[in-house]
């Protein structure tokens, strides 16, 4: 739904005469802004539901979404800036391994080719053929998709995920093996994000405090 998105984004500022940075720069914030509406409904849904069912107040609930998205746009905003400082999202002299951030480069390669029109529209309805041809085999396209445009590093970790899952399911019973697998997937992909920040911290801190040292030991810290 982002993606597609950015692209009647674009292609209104492209029929309204908006391109370059300031086409660039709205359109990706309109995206961000359906990005996180989409997201917080799905979430608000689910603990509304969740809530329901324990018999939480209505308006109690809500205010505590609030507190949630505020909480959540700090932190999430701090991290992002956190691993973009530390790693870099694109590969120059001073990050020459940045991270890998699949979804990010599709849209800017999507932004970037309606606004510059260099976008090759040959591959985009080729996509969505392909897309019609796999629900036509009754696979589901959103994540055979998914699986094209990740790195191969990220989709072999799938693949693993679901073989496991898959030889799981034959030794024990569906319903038990998929609760069991959901929630031990959930505190590995948690575990993997929080180990991942706390690295980016170390990698930050530790030469400032490295150089602090320093400079108190000499004591021309100025």
């Amino acid at each position: 739904m982002t993606i597609a998105t950015l692209l009647g984004t674009s292609l209104l500022f492209v029929a309204y005469g908006i391109s370059g940075p300031e086409g660039m720069t709205a359109t990706m914030m309109i995206g961000s802004v359906v990005c996180v509406a989409i997201c917080s409904a799905g979430d608000i849904s689910q603990d509304l539901k969740t809530g329901f069912l324990v018999g939480a107040t209505p308006r109690k609930q809500q205010i505590a979404e609030f507190y949630g998205v505020l909480a959540s746009m700090v932190v999430v905003g701090w991290v992002v800036h956190l691993l973009g400082d530390t790693y870099g999202f694109v590969q120059d002299a001073a990050h020459p391994r940045p991270l890998q951030a699949p979804q990010a480069n599709l849209m800017a390669i999507l932004i970037e080719g309606v606004l510059d029109g260099k976008l090759q529209w040959s591959l985009i309805f080729f996509g969505m053929f392909l897309a019609a041809i796999v629900e036509l085999f009754g696979v589901t396209s959103l994540a055979f998709a998914v699986g094209l445009y990740l790195p191969v590093g990220l989709s072999v970790g799938i693949m693993t995920g679901a073989l496991i899952k898959l030889v799981v399911q034959r030794r024990k019973p569906v319903s038990e093996a998929e609760d069991t697998g959901v929630l031990f997937s959930s505190g590995l992909i948690a575990g993997e994000a929080l180990i991942g920040i706390a690295l980016a911290l170390l990698a930050t801190v530790g030469p400032r405090l490295k150089r602090f040292a320093a400079c108190s030991v000499s004591q021309n810290c100025l």
